[in-house]
């Protein structure tokens, strides 16, 4: 695997958490629409819908965890 140049490491994390954002707020929105509303079905597609939104989250994480990583081992902490 190519090591890529410290600055493009931390542009990579930097638009990794950006994307982290719209999932989360969506995840929240999406529970909390369920809890208002209180009915079985709403509580359903509100986790459905949750666990989409984790798996992009977790996609993310994912990548930055791979970019911190590869800066590590820019620095020789790796």
């Amino acid at each position: 695997m190519q090591v890529r140049p410290r600055d493009e490491v931390f542009t990579g994390i930097e638009v990794a958490l950006h994307e982290l954002s719209q999932p989360l707020t969506v995840l929240q929105c999406r529970l909390e629409l369920g809890l208002m509303d209180g009915s079985g079905k709403a509580t359903h597609e509100a986790v459905e819908h949750a666990l989409l939104e984790c798996r992009r989250v977790n996609a993310a994480v994912s990548t930055m965890r791979e970019l911190v990583r590869q800066g590590l081992e820019q620095t020789g902490r790796g």
